[in-house]
C-alpha cells in the first residue's frame, strides 16, 4: 500500500486549526517512509519533511460597492429604530441616517446633569475657603505679624524712656536733696520747720521717682518678654495654623475638584452614548439597506442588536467588485494578496470564471449577516478582478468564489491520518529504538485532508508513525471517546443554497 494510500484509510484523521477543503491538494512529494525496526515490523512511518500544502475555500458571494460605510448599532443591547432613511437616499456628511430609541438615556443624562451642578457647587465652595485660607496665610505673615512685631519694638521704646526719664529725675531729685543738706551743715544753723517739711518733700519725691524707675524697668522687661515670645513661639504657631487651615482647603479644594471632573466625564459618557444613537453619514453618498438573509427589511420600531450593521453609506468614488462572505471561524487563513476565482451568477447560469486577488479583509463580523440555516457570522473579503468581466458588473449580482489558501513556505508536513487526538490536543506516535511509540504533542496549522502542517512539536527528518490507529492504549482509546476530536465543517467548493445577500 502506497504512503498516499495508507494516509487517505486512518481512520482517526486528524483535526486542524486552520481550513480544510475538499478541492485539489498538491504535496511536494510524499514523506519517506523510514525502516521499521527489527523487533516491529509492522510500524509503519514517515518523516516530517517540508511540503507544499495547498488548499481552497469556497463561499458564496455578491457583487457590492467597495465605497460603503457601515453604520452600526452601537447601544447597550437590544435596542428599537426610531426612524431609518430609504435605500437610494441621497446625504451629506453628518445627516442623521438612522436613530435609535433613547428615551432612557435622555432621562439618565438630566440625573448627571444635576449631580455634575452639585459638584460644581461644591468645588466653587471648596475653592473659596482655599483662597480665603491662602490670603489668611499672607495677612499674617505680611500684615498681623509684623503689625504685632512693631507694636511690641514700639512698646520697647517707650519703656526704655519712660525708664531713662525716671532715672535721671530720681538722680536729679537726690542731687538737689543732698545739696540741700549741704548749704545747712555749711551754715551751722539749726533745722527750722520749713526745712524739715522741704526735706521731707523731697524724700517723698525721691521715693515716688525710684518707683516709678521701677514700674519702668519691669514695663521694659515685659515689652521685651512680648517680642521674644512673638519671634520665638507665638509667630511660628500662627503661621503653621494658618498653613495647616490653607494645606486642608487645598487639598478639599483638589477631591472636589477631582469630583467634578468624574461627574463631568459621566455626563459626557451619557452624552456620547445618546450621540451614538444617532448613526451619522460619515461621507456624502446615497443609502444603501442592510440586508441580513436571516430578518426582514429595517424600519421604524425594529429591535436590533448591537453590533449588527443596520445600513450603508456608499461613496460618490466607490467601485462594484465581489465580495466574499467567508464564516468566522475561516478567516484566519485568508490573507491579503492571496489568488482568487469568481463566478459570476445570473439566475441559474454561471459566466467562466475570472481570476483575481484578497484585495482587503473587514475587521470584525456582522452578527446579522449569516448563512441560511447556520448561527456563524460572516466576515467580508473583497476580491479584486484581475481580469475584466464579459459583462459590465451590477450591485447585487451572485457570486461563487473560490480562494487559494497556502501554508507558509517550507512548512513542515506529515500524512493526516498521522495524527490523533485526545485530552484537547493534537498527538504523534515517535518509534523508539526498542520499538516502543512515545506520543507526543504538536500544534497542527493547515491541511488538505492528505498532509498536515506541523507548527511545533516536530523537527524535520523525525519519523511519525503513519496508522497511529493500530498501536493506541486501551486508556488513550477511552480518552479519544470521552473527548473526541472538535468537529470541523470542511467548506465545499460552492456551498449549496443561496447562501447570504
Amino acid at each position: 500500500m502506497t504512503w498516499k494510500a495508507v494516509a487517505l484509510a486512518t481512520t482517526l484523521a486528524a483535526s486542524t486549526s486552520g481550513v480544510v477543503a475538499t478541492l485539489a491538494r498538491v504535496v511536494e512529494e510524499p514523506p519517506v517512509q523510514a525502516a521499521a525496526p527489527k523487533d516491529a515490523a509492522d510500524v509503519r512511518t514517515a518523516e516530517a519533511r517540508p511540503a507544499t500544502i495547498r488548499s481552497k475555500v469556497g463561499v458564496k458571494g455578491l457583487v457590492a460597492p467597495t465605497r460603503r460605510f457601515p453604520l452600526t448599532c452601537s447601544g447597550s443591547g437590544l435596542e428599537r429604530i426610531v426612524s431609518i432613511l430609504p435605500s437610494g437616499t441621497k446625504v451629506r456628511k453628518g445627516d442623521v441616517v438612522v436613530e435609535l430609541d433613547s428615551k432612557d438615556l435622555q432621562e439618565k443624562l438630566i440625573e448627571r446633569k444635576i449631580a455634575t451642578q452639585k459638584a460644581e457647587a461644591a468645588y466653587e465652595e471648596a475653592k473659596l475657603a482655599r483662597e480665603i485660607a491662602e490670603i489668611g496665610v499672607k495677612e499674617y505673615e505680611d500684615g498681623i505679624y509684623p503689625q504685632d512685631r512693631a507694636a511690641a519694638q514700639g512698646e520697647i521704646k517707650l519703656a526704655e524712656a519712660d525708664l531713662a526719664r525716671s532715672r535721671r529725675e530720681a538722680e536729679r531729685l537726690k542731687a538737689l536733696r543732698e545739696e540741700s543738706a549741704r548749704l545747712l551743715e555749711k551754715q551751722g544753723g539749726a533745722k527750722t520747720p520749713i526745712d524739715v517739711q522741704a526735706d521731707e518733700q523731697a524724700a517723698n519725691r525721691l521715693t515716688a521717682a525710684d518707683l516709678t524707675s521701677l514700674k519702668a524697668g519691669l514695663a521694659l522687661e515685659q515689652a521685651q518678654a512680648k517680642l521674644e515670645v512673638l519671634e520665638k513661639f507665638t509667630r511660628g504657631v500662627k503661621i503653621k495654623e494658618c498653613r495647616s487651615r490653607f494645606e486642608k482647603a487645598f487639598v478639599e479644594e483638589k477631591v472636589k475638584e477631582q469630583e467634578l471632573a468624574i461627574e463631568r466625564e459621566h455626563e459626557e459618557s451619557v452624552e456620547r452614548e445618546r450621540g451614538a444613537y444617532k448613526l451619522r453619514s460619515p461621507v456624502d453618498g446615497v443609502v444603501a439597506e442592510a440586508k441580513p438573509s436571516t430578518a426582514g427589511r429595517l424600519r421604524a420600531g425594529t429591535e436590533v442588536w448591537r453590533g449588527c450593521t443596520l445600513a450603508y453609506v456608499q461613496g460618490p468614488d466607490g467601485r462594484l467588485a465581489p465580495q466574499a462572505r467567508v464564516p468566522e471561524s475561516r478567516i484566519g487563513v485568508i490573507r491579503k494578496g492571496q489568488p482568487a476565482q469568481v463566478t459570476l451568477v445570473d439566475g441559474l447560469v454561471s459566466d467562466a470564471p475570472l481570476a483575481g486577488t484578497v484585495e482587503s479583509i473587514a475587521a470584525s463580523p456582522d452578527p446579522l449577516n449569516r448563512l441560511e440555516g447556520e448561527d456563524e457570522a460572516l466576515v467580508s473579503v473583497w476580491i479584486k478582478l484581475t481580469e475584466p468581466p464579459a459583462a459590465r458588473l451590477m450591485a447585487g449580482q451572485k457570486a461563487d468564489v473560490v480562494i487559494t489558501v497556502d501554508a507558509p513556505k517550507d512548512a513542515l508536513g506529515v500524512p493526516a491520518g498521522a495524527l490523533v487526538w485526545y485530552d484537547g490536543a493534537h498527538h504523534v506516535g515517535i518509534p523508539g529504538a526498542d520499538g516502543a511509540i512515545a506520543w507526543r504533542e504538536v500544534v497542527v496549522g493547515l491541511s488538505n485532508g492528505e498532509t498536515t502542517e506541523i507548527r511545533s512539536g516536530l523537527k524535520p527528518g523525525e519519523a511519525v508513525v503513519v496508522e497511529p490507529g493500530r498501536h493506541l492504549s486501551d486508556d488513550q482509546r477511552r480518552r479519544i471517546s470521552i473527548a473526541p476530536p472538535p468537529a470541523e465543517r470542511a467548506l465545499p467548493a460552492f456551498p449549496p443554497g443561496d447562501g447570504p445577500g
